[in-house]
């Protein structure tokens, strides 16, 4: 069996930080879906599956919600069960009660209810509907064991955080569900990057909904072998599905920063930039910092700022202009301070009274010292 396995297209996402290009990222996501339709096909799968946030809000734009029901029309006769998450939870009035999926055709399943469903003979789906947007609730707590007798395949379908993903507390899903409750394969949504663990997988978001999500842009093709399994203590086990990645993404989103002290540090960049992604797709929000950047320098910065602008998708740029490390301040206080600080980063013991020093991080020693130089320029710039 071939299952197409996606989730988190969160159509009608706002991208407020892709700025005035927001609509254009809005209009990408639909084509993403598109583009996963095409892939059904194409891959000749038996069954999708969508597990959880299609669509980013309730209050979804009514020609969103056409568009996304018309692609959803194009799967035909390939079954799609549909699976509210914490953005489009079940809730009255939301968006699942909207009138036009009243015209959705039959193969399009909107799972409403935590009970079995068997849409294809010999296939068992066990949906997790949200009906709120935060809970610390397992929402797969309620699918059922293996029965003895039971040879079906037996796939979850759910919308929430593994509990062993970090600082994820919100729709917890416990690491062993699968292997408790002999699924054969658990299909879950939430996490934006891809993750795989034995017969539980996250296919990620297939287009990237912000800066610092890690390896989104793909779908899942799950191949389960149907049929008898080997028994062995009650547990029918079948050999672990499948899983082959297809990328659907268009967007980049890429966040970094970087230290520019000369040109051969403006050609690096440009080399990094380059293996990122294709200009017209990248957005970039990077921050550049330029230590005693002179004239040239700057021009060259200000050159590089002005061609990137104009060849990518989005272009968050700022650049931070401090003082030169190297030299010595001038006599006084302030200079005083600065050498403490310079010799505690090069391993000696702080001076006498600053002892706490030894304890803080050589990043933030290094951003005191340049905050010391910007208030001596300053400084002296006013006389």
């Amino acid at each position: 069996m071939r299952i197409l396995h996606t989730a988190d297209w969160q159509l009608g996402l706002r991208a407020a930080q892709a700025g005035e290009r927001a609509a254009e990222v809005r209009a990408e996501r639909l084509a993403s879906v598109a583009r996963i339709v095409d892939l059904a096909h194409e891959l000749a799968v038996d069954l999708v599956l969508v597990a959880g946030d299609v669509f980013d809000r309730q209050e979804i734009d009514e020609t969103v919600l056409h568009a996304t029901i018309g692609q959803l029309d194009r799967l035909a006769p390939i079954p799609v069960v549909l699976l509210p998450g914490n953005h489009d939870p079940l809730e009255v009035g939301g968006v699942w009660d909207r009138r036009a999926f009243a015209r959705a055709g039959a193969h399009v399943v909107i799972a409403r209810e935590p009970r079995e469903l068997e849409i294809l003979p010999g296939v068992a789906v066990y949906p997790c509907p949200l009906t709120q947007r935060i809970s610390t609730q397992d929402p797969t707590a309620w699918i059922p064991p293996r029965r003895p007798e039971d040879r079906r395949l037996r796939i979850g379908l759910a919308h929430g955080a593994l509990d062993s993903l970090p600082k994820r507390g919100n729709f917890p899903i416990a690491l062993d569900r699968a292997e408790a409750c002999d699924l054969d394969y658990l299909a879950l949504g939430d996490w934006h990057g891809s993750m795989v663990r034995g017969r539980t997988a996250y296919p990620g978001a297939p287009e990237q909904a912000s800066f610092g999500e890690k390896s989104p842009g793909y779908v899942l093709l799950v191949e389960l072998e149907a049929g008898d399994a080997e028994a062995g203590e009650g547990i029918h086990r079948r050999p672990l599905p499948r899983l082959e990645q297809h990328r659907v993404g268009r967007f980049v989103w890429c966040a970094m920063e970087t230290e520019i002290r000369d040109r051969t540090d403006l050609v690096r960049l440009e080399a990094e930039l380059a293996e990122l992604a294709r200009p017209e797709d990248l957005l970039l929000r990077i921050q550049v910092t330029a230590p005693g950047a002179d004239a040239p320098l700057r021009a060259a910065l200000d050159a590089l700022e002005e061609r990137l602008r104009a060849r990518l998708f989005v272009l968050d740029w700022t650049l931070e202009e401090r003082g030169d490390l190297d030299g010595a301040l001038p006599d006084g206080l302030l200079g005083e301070v600065d050498d403490a600080l310079a010799a505690i980063l090069d391993g000696a013991p702080p001076p006498r009274g600053l002892d706490d020093l030894a304890e803080v991080a050589p990043d933030v020693l290094r951003e005191a010292r340049a905050r010391l130089r910007t208030l001596v320029a300053v400084s002296e710039a006013q006389g």
